[in-house]
């Protein structure tokens, strides 16, 4: 599973809208849009926070799995 799918799984699994993890964030719900469409990667300070919001590893958000 890539990185877009991911946020958007980890985002509807929390029950958040776009615009709620936007504003828990803050960053633009377009970011999020772009994010989860695979328009924009997020910088590694807003993957670490996307992480963190998720309560996830940095690999779990980006789908690596372990070895």
């Amino acid at each position: 599973m890539a990185l877009k799918e991911n946020v958007k799984s980890f985002r509807e699994n929390q029950n958040l809208s776009q615009q709620q993890l936007a504003e828990q964030l803050g960053i633009n719900q377009a970011m999020i849009s772009y994010i989860e469409s695979g328009m924009k990667i997020p910088s590694l300070a807003l993957a670490v926070s996307l992480a963190d919001a998720f309560g996830c590893t940095i690999d779990e958000l980006v789908g690596r799995r372990s070895a």
